[in-house]
């Protein structure tokens, strides 16, 4: 094995897709993460060290790729970056410093030089994308974040003193988070794109971007069978105003349940899961995620370490 690149996210951009139909198909690539079978084993210890702290797999994962025989490692995970943006009053969010620091110590072992992959996106889309896919089981559980308005204001007006607020502050910041990384690896190793290239023209984007960076040659990747219209969220409007939430499916009001009185037991069972997401109790909420320019002008001030006085919001 000569490179190890580890793609973050952000999350919503694109990142199920190439998950699902475009890593597996890298050819003289060891692909470990979401939707992929053969290798859910060592994800999920992976997982559970990384995110879990469960150190008891620490050597297991180290002496497993030390033995991969492929020329790259590709680890992709948006839950480095999707844990600093995910909380609630029954659950606290991770900073990504501290994820990526833990999975950084497994390849310390190797003496291999690590390679994080990053694709931005703008902010206001990617609060809306967060949001919204967070509501059900995160931000609709507390009374200052349950409206999206005024969680806006709510984040406008936070401190650094708390922990939940201040990583979602760091996190989706886009260029906080690259200088940040910088801490970590060596600048030269980031590896930054942006979300609109991808959204434009998927296949330009990934003939270019990953074999630019050596992930496989150009003549390795067959993407002609890869539908990429396939990527819309049919639950979100076309001025990305209001999204249809997902609260009425039995798996999301029992995984309230879960996260309030057993936070730390993980669901393992895939089958159970998809069944119970196919069952529907009542109808499902729509929420409205309009952002005034205002708000938005404040946010790229609160990002860039500007104050904002009382009589602004």
């Amino acid at each position: 094995m000569e490179n190890i690149f580890i793609h973050i996210g952000y999350p919503k951009t694109g990142t199920t897709f190439l998950q699902e139909k475009v890593f597996p198909t890298f050819s003289n690539v060891k692909y470990i993460g979401k939707s992929n079978s053969i290798n859910h084993a060592i994800y999920s210890k992976l997982y559970e060290y990384v995110f879990f702290r469960k150190d008891i797999y620490f050597n297991d994962l180290v002496k497993y790729f030390k033995k991969v025989q492929e020329k790259n490692l590709l680890i992709s995970e948006e839950d480095f970056i999707f844990n600093s943006l995910r909380f609630s009053q029954h659950s606290d969010s991770i900073h990504y410093l501290v994820s990526l620091k833990r999975i950084l110590n497994i390849f310390n072992e190797l003496d291999i030089s690590v390679k994080i992959i990053v694709t931005k996106r703008s902010l206001v889309e990617l609060l809306k994308s967060v949001y919204s896919q967070s509501y059900t089981n995160f931000y609709s559980l507390s009374k200052d974040t349950n409206n999206f308005n005024d969680f806006i204001n709510r984040l406008l007006v936070t401190n650094e003193t708390n922990s939940n607020w201040r990583n979602f502050l760091d996190a989706i910041n886009n260029d906080k988070l690259i200088e940040d990384l910088k801490e970590l690896i060596p600048a030269e190793n980031i590896i930054v794109n942006n979300y609109i290239d991808f959204k434009e023209n998927p296949q330009n984007f990934i003939n270019s971007f990953f074999g630019k960076h050596y992930i496989f040659k150009k003549n390795e990747l067959d993407i002609t069978n890869i539908d990429f219209n396939n990527k819309t969220n049919t639950r979100s409007n076309k001025n990305s105003k209001d999204y249809k939430t997902n609260d009425n499916l039995l798996f999301n009001k029992l995984l309230n349940i879960k996260n309030v009185l057993f936070p730390n037991l993980k669901i393992k069972s895939k089958s159970i899961k998809k069944k119970l997401m196919k069952i529907k109790i009542g109808k499902s909420k729509t929420i409205n995620l309009s952002i005034s320019n205002e708000q938005e002008r404040l946010l790229i001030k609160k990002l860039s370490g500007l104050p904002i006085r009382n009589n602004e919001i």
